[in-house]
């Protein structure tokens, strides 16, 4: 195996997984508002989604997409209504809830289930048009470079692993401090406009993906 390349490609990741995006506000979004459960829910459905990602980019999704090309389209389609939909509904809840009574202390809602939770991290991840562009292009070109044919199939794993590892270390991360209590309460106070701006960021992604060619 290339090391170079898997390290190189390995803080690539990294960066884009850092940088907030869809996966990002819906973990923030889940930990603050629900539960640390459902939060970690969350990144398990993350993790899941992105180690569909990488192990389709492994064997080939790049070629697939160039040959079938509206299969890309369909997906991209199919990902730019969920998040404008999850975006939408983000803002109808926050304004339909509307504001604590004043002194009456904000509390969290445990409405979701770690299964609703986890669900809505796999639907999420595979919407991210983030990852839909570096598991398409540079991953698809460094599994080639880093794991030349003949390897052993253990160090494909591995590489394709990686991914996954970065993701939810991160998002947990994430999830665990949104999750603490003066974090939890400190987000209660102002998690009606919060919902509002993750909701009308999260619409905003989807018209993007929708618009792209």
């Amino acid at each position: 195996m290339d090391v170079a390349a898997l390290i190189s490609t390995a803080l690539a990741w990294l960066v884009v997984v850092v940088v907030p995006g869809p996966n990002f506000l819906t973990t923030v979004q889940v930990a603050a508002t629900r539960s640390r459960g459902a939060g970690l829910a969350v990144v398990g459905g993350i993790g899941v989604g992105t180690t569909a990602w990488a192990t389709a980019a492994a064997v080939g999704l790049a070629v697939v997409f160039q040959t079938v090309g509206w299969l890309y389209q369909v997906l991209r389609a199919a990902g730019a209504a969920y998040l404008l939909l999850l975006g939408i509904a983000m803002i109808w809840h926050a304004l339909r809830t509307g504001r604590a009574p004043e002194g009456q202390r904000p509390t969290r809602r445990t409405g979701a289930t770690p299964r609703v939770a986890f669900f809505r991290g796999l639907l999420t991840d595979p919407s991210n048009p983030k990852a839909a562009v570096f598991f398409t292009s540079l991953f698809a070109v460094a599994v080639a470079v880093a794991v030349p044919p003949g390897a052993a199939p253990a160090e494909l794993a591995a590489f394709v692993a990686l991914m996954p590892a970065i993701a939810m270390a991160w998002y947990a991360t994430v999830a665990l401090a949104l999750s603490a209590g003066p974090v939890a309460r400190a987000f209660q106070r102002v998690r009606r406009h919060v919902q509002v701006v993750a909701g009308g960021i999260l619409a905003a992604f989807g018209v993007r993906l929708a618009a792209e060619h």
